[in-house]
């Protein structure tokens, strides 16, 4: 076994170059299962179309640089070659326009070797646009015998291809067996002249082989192909197309998927508008009920055939956009009855939301009205307790004012019985020593009864003070700084106190008060009037204050 060392250095260089190629093909052929991958680049590949366009524009626009400052015949030649090349996929007028061109330079030139190949691309480009009357009027064109090695191979190669055509878009079945008859002589030709060094050996053997159906043959040539050629290519987008087509005579359709959308992927990336991989992989995701994707790649290989201004694709393209207009219109009148049917139970749907949220407003109306009536009632319930509260505070108070005075009652009219009867004693001695003059003195005075009555304001005085302690104070509360009103000494009351505590145990008619106190009406009157001028509040509101003053304790 030898090693690297002993290999010579042009073997070195083919092993080198193999190795890149394995390396530049690992990337496809690591993910040749996962056709989701590929879709995604795909997609990329499709939303950059712009870019890789433009990037073409400024290649193409470096050569007509070139050409302007071309001098001679040769120059001219030879960038207007280059700028027919630029354009022989992207825009089909404009490569015509400069093969036409250079077929005038060869003119001058007097090369008309040059001529005839020139005449030879024109029909091919015509070939390829579907224009096959003009393409057979150049043909006759052409001197074949001008041509040696890959030239009239390609002779040979454009005329098979020529002959496929016309057999593919025939209808007449006699017509389509001649053609089919040419096209085989003139694929006989393309494999006898055919040499493993010419640069597109591959690609024509392949074909080739496709063309008379030996796929097995045709399958190892492609791998051969696909191991000779640069990803990212012209060259490449052919090999992955025809792969494609192995895969498809096969029945292998996921395989088939996959190189075509590599093959898309690549005429998109070389701004290739003259496409076939994209508008193929369209109609079988048209078949598959793919719509969308099928919707989307055949717009935008249409909208690139259109730019190259084929008249061959259009024959093509139009029937998948009818058909796959026709499956979107039976997919939308299907969706439009779906609609339609959603429509009516969303109609009676409405109809029902709309009765039950009637219903609902309407109960809802009721229990807010049932809750201002519960709210209100639960107020008046809440007013009502209060009062009750004040009436139970007020019977309480009552019971106990009514138990102290009754107590306090017994007790002044035991004393005033005591004090009676020890009068009439008094009385009585006096009659019986004959002391008449001074019983009629001492009955005559009003000082027993000025002594009394002190007595009892006294034995008032006190025995409110005892149930109300804190009268004085909140009475005074009641009024202006100004207003207030206090007693001389401590535990007594002064007359505007006794008026307002009497009323505080519910005396209020001024009458009662003036006989209680030994007043007269009008002066209990002008007290109450003029006390109640000092009110902080409300003067109306002043004896109902009054009246609740030692409540809240109880």
């Amino acid at each position: 076994m030898c090693g690297i060392r002993d290999i010579g250095g042009a073997d070195r260089l083919v092993i080198h170059k193999v190795i890149s190629l394995l390396l530049i093909i690992m990337p496809f052929s690591a993910c040749a299962e996962d056709i989701r991958s590929v879709y995604t680049k795909l997609d990329e590949a499709i939303s950059n179309t712009e870019k890789y366009k433009a990037e073409k524009q400024k290649s193409i626009e470096k050569q007509k640089l070139l050409l302007r400052l071309a001098r001679n015949a040769d120059g001219l030649y030879e960038h207007s070659m280059a700028l027919y090349l630029e354009y022989r996929v992207f825009q089909n007028d404009l490569a015509l326009t400069f093969l036409f061109n250079c077929i005038d330079l060869a003119k001058k030139m007097k090369r008309s070797d040059l001529e005839s190949y020139c005449n030879l691309l024109v029909a091919h480009q015509y070939v390829v646009s579907g224009y096959f009357t003009n393409a057979e009027q150049y043909f006759e064109n052409v001197n074949p015998r001008l041509f040696k090695g890959e030239q009239l191979n390609t002779y040979y190669y454009y005329k098979n291809h020529l002959y496929r055509e016309l057999e593919q878009y025939c209808s007449d079945e006699v017509l389509r067996q001649r053609y089919r008859g040419l096209a085989l002589t003139y694929l006989d030709s393309v494999n006898s002249t055919l040499k493993p060094e010419y640069e597109l050996y591959y690609q024509r053997r392949c074909i080739s082989l496709f063309f008379k159906q030996e796929y097995e043959k045709a399958m190892r040539i492609n791998d051969e192909w696909m191991k000779n050629v640069r990803p990212r290519t012209r060259g490449y987008a052919n090999m992955a197309y025809y792969r494609s087509e192995i895969y498809r005579i096969r029945h292998k359709p996921e395989k088939q998927k996959y190189w075509l959308a590599l093959g898309a992927i690549c005429e998109l990336e070389c701004a290739i508008n003259n496409q076939t991989s994209l508008w193929n992989l369209a109609q079988i995701m048209q078949n598959d009920g793919d719509l969308k994707r099928a919707f989307n790649y055949i717009d935008v290989s249409w909208r690139c055939i259109s730019y190259f201004s084929p008249h061959k694709r259009s024959w093509v393209v139009v029937p998948i956009l009818t058909s796959i207009n026709e499956n979107y219109r039976g997919r939308l009148n299907n969706m439009n009855t779906n609609l339609l049917s959603l429509s009516v139970i969303v109609g009676f749907l409405s109809v029902f939301l709309l009765v039950a949220l009637f219903v609902v407003l309407k109960d809802r109306k009721v229990i807010t009205k049932s809750k201002v009536d519960v709210q209100q009632a639960y107020e008046a319930l809440s007013g009502l307790n209060e009062e009750l509260k004040l009436l139970n505070a007020r019977l309480v108070d009552s019971n106990r004012v009514k138990d102290e005075y009754i107590t306090y009652f017994f007790h002044i009219c035991l004393k005033y019985i005591e004090k009676l009867d020890n009068f009439r004693i008094k009385v009585n001695r006096n009659l019986k020593a004959n002391q008449i003059k001074y019983t009629i003195q001492f009955t005559d005075s009003e000082q027993l009864k000025e002594d009394e009555m002190k007595g009892l304001l006294n034995h008032f005085d006190t025995v409110f003070l005892h149930l109300f302690p804190s009268f004085i104070v909140d009475f005074n509360k009641l009024l202006r700084d100004d207003c207030k009103t206090f007693p001389k000494e401590s535990g007594t009351l002064n007359t505007p106190l006794r008026i307002f505590a009497l009323i505080r145990l519910g005396i209020t008619e001024s009458s009662n008060i003036a006989e209680f106190l030994d007043y007269s009406p009008n002066s209990i009157y002008a007290y109450r009037a003029r006390i109640k001028n000092g009110a902080i509040g409300n003067r109306v509101d002043f004896e109902r204050q009054v009246m609740e003053i030692g409540l809240k304790g109880i």
